[in-house]
């Protein structure tokens, strides 16, 4: 999922999100929070204008699905904080969906 998401891949987007339904199965989206924020993450950047905090967020997916999870999370910092993270996936996934208000259940 953090690949399609990153790279705006949308040839599965019938199938993870039937045009029907306009929501979206969290699957994956959680797993993949939980893995980049565990833990004591130390959010140090104060990345908060949006195409910086999504750049970011797509670099760290990027990194994450390329087997470089250490990498990712320590690039994860570079963002504000955990609301803003949680705050960035939510804008991608929504953007790549063309879904008008999505909210990762939490």
């Amino acid at each position: 999922m953090g690949f399609v998401l990153a790279k705006g891949i949308h040839t599965a987007d019938g199938v993870l999100c039937p045009a029907k339904s306009k929501s979206l199965p969290d699957f994956g989206i959680h797993y993949l929070a939980d893995e980049l924020i565990v833990g004591d993450r130390r959010f140090r950047g104060g990345k908060s204008k949006q195409g910086s905090r999504q750049a970011i967020l797509r670099g760290v997916l990027m990194l994450y699905e390329a087997g470089f999870v250490d990498e990712a999370k320590k690039l994860v910092g570079h963002l504000a904080s955990r609301k803003v993270f949680y705050k960035t996936l939510q804008e991608i996934v929504a953007m790549h969906f063309g879904l008008t208000d999505y909210r990762l259940r939490r």
